[in-house]
């Protein structure tokens, strides 16, 4: 299999440009006790209020961030911040907050400094979140490629070190990374539904799960 990295700028290219493209990074990491983080860093989401506006992907920039504490949903924020995005592996900055992400053939890696404001709180969020393992290959789009689901790693060692005031999020688990993009909205794709999923078995494995429901099917 090749990388999506080999023709990946002018695909990102054409995610920019086209009113209603979007674009998203998105980590997740777990424990074995219900611990657990989703962090998205993105252009355009589609969940945004207002993502259906006559807008490109470049003027929508936002960081998505949820914590939970065995299985509870514990903190949650989305938070509209214009991202300066490097390339399509997902290097990116938003606001004090940056995403590196490095990879070689052999392993990537995802360094994740974060420094975001909380609404309704004088207090900041700030701290780290490290993922590392052998990354995934995935096919190459071809030059007529509309939407791109790209798993990069599927078992990553992980690690998260996250404060906000006296209260504290420190996790070591396994650790998964994609990315999601596509040059028209999702709403004029044809899919009346998705459904994904991710399970870890222990620190080095895990299962994920995609499946779609065309409109008109369900």
């Amino acid at each position: 299999m090749l990388q999506l990295s080999q023709i990946a700028p002018e695909f990102l290219a054409r995610v920019r440009e086209n009113v209603g493209g979007f674009a998203w990074w998105y980590v997740d990491v777990t424990t074995e006790t219900g611990d657990a983080l989703v962090l998205i860093w993105s252009e355009g989401l589609p969940f945004l209020a207002g993502s259906r506006d006559a807008r490109s992907s470049v003027e929508r920039g936002a960081v998505s961030l949820a914590l939970y504490r065995e299985g509870q949903t514990e903190f949650y924020l989305l938070e509209e911040a214009p991202l300066q995005i490097d390339d399509v592996d997902g290097n990116a900055s938003a606001g004090k907050s940056r995403f590196v992400v490095r990879r070689n053939a052999k392993s990537l890696s995802v360094h994740v400094e974060l420094d975001l404001v909380v609404p309704g709180s004088d207090e900041r969020l700030t701290g780290r979140v490290r993922l590392r393992g052998a990354p995934f290959d995935v096919a190459l789009p071809s030059a007529e490629t509309e939407h791109s689901w790209t798993p990069r790693l599927l078992s990553a060692r992980a690690e998260v070190d996250l404060r906000m005031g006296e209260r504290s999020w420190i996790l070591q688990g396994n650790g998964y990374f994609d990315g999601n993009a596509s040059t028209r909205p999702l709403t004029r794709q044809g899919i009346d539904a998705w459904y994904w999923g991710r399970v870890a078995f222990g620190s080095n494995r895990s299962v994920v799960f995609y499946d779609w429901t065309p409109a008109g099917e369900a």
